[in-house]
């Protein structure tokens, strides 16, 4: 997993369909990651992909 700029890309070699080797998690709010005692994010995001479209929420801790 790898957080850059708003947009998290996630390897799923195990899910590889149709030479699309990830999904695109996209947050629907910017600013969201907090920076306390260690680093946190969470929120609502998009999700795209090869035949994948939907919603979600993530928490990040410690990346």
């Amino acid at each position: 997993m790898v957080y850059t700029e708003n947009r998290l890309k996630i390897d799923h070699h195990s899910f590889h369909e149709k030479g699309n080797p990830y999904h695109l998690v996209i947050p629907k709010i910017n600013n969201q990651e907090h920076q306390l005692q260690f680093v946190y994010w969470e929120g609502t995001v998009k999700v795209l992909g090869d035949n994948t479209k939907g919603n979600g929420y993530v928490e990040l801790v410690g990346y």
